[in-house]
């Protein structure tokens, strides 16, 4: 067996062995995926890829975040890669859950651009103008579609913590929407994105209520008479 064919037995084994907790051997085989990826860069970027899943699951996030970026850099030098706004999506997790929410963010949106651009172009100009946007976002894969609504929903979980809350508010509603539409009503991930947009409205009422409040207080303080 060739070795490319090997080292992609071995990821894909190595994310087996992760979901039952199975350490040592999610090691073992990724160590061996990384030495058979020698000449075959789209083989390493999944291995690394992977390392990060392995080192996040351990909470080794600074690890996990270093294999992340591994991968994105040897992605940007493929020809072909279906996979970038994945990695953008799983560099802004890590990210976020190091408090590096401007940075966090920033991924965040190149993933959003990145896998629109891939659903809505999907379709051709003339079926977009003649059915509508979402006609065209309805002719990619039901899991490019998810990664699409997870892409919204990172957007504005970053965007609410750097307090863009009309911007996350946004991200949330044309995700929710999408999913709706296109993955249905009971969908998980539907029903994440719904939570998430509810959640922000509120938070973007109290915020206004906040402001107000403290724009009276001070227009009040003005106003006040001063004794002799």
């Amino acid at each position: 067996m060739p070795a490319q064919a090997v080292g992609e037995l071995c990821n894909v084994l190595a994310l087996s062995y992760l979901q039952k907790e199975d350490f040592s051997r999610v090691n073992s085989l990724l160590k061996r995926a990384e030495a058979l990826s020698v000449n075959d860069p789209m083989g390493r970027a999944v291995t690394y890829n992977n390392y990060a899943c392995y080192m996040r699951r351990v909470g080794k996030l600074h690890t996990a975040l270093v294999f992340m970026r591994k991968t994105l850099d040897l992605e940007k030098r493929l020809k072909h890669c279906n996979n970038r706004a994945d990695t953008h999506i799983n560099l802004c997790s890590i990210l976020s859950q190091l408090h590096k929410h401007d940075e966090a963010l920033n991924h965040a949106k190149q993933a959003l651009d990145m896998v629109s651009g891939e659903v809505f172009g999907k379709a051709t100009e003339a079926v977009a103008k003649q059915k509508g946007p979402m006609a065209a976002a309805a002719m990619s894969p039901p899991e490019r579609i998810a990664v699409l609504c997870i892409a919204y929903h990172n957007f504005g979980v970053e965007s609410e913590f750097c307090k863009e809350f009309t911007a996350a508010l946004k991200a949330y509603t044309k995700g929710a929407d999408i999913a709706k539409a296109l993955l249905g009503e009971d969908h998980g991930i539907t029903k994440m994105v719904r939570a998430s947009q509810l959640a922000a409205a509120k938070t973007i009422t109290a915020e206004r209520k906040r402001v107000k409040a403290e724009e009276e207080a001070k227009a009040a303080a003005g106003k006040q008479t001063v004794d002799l």
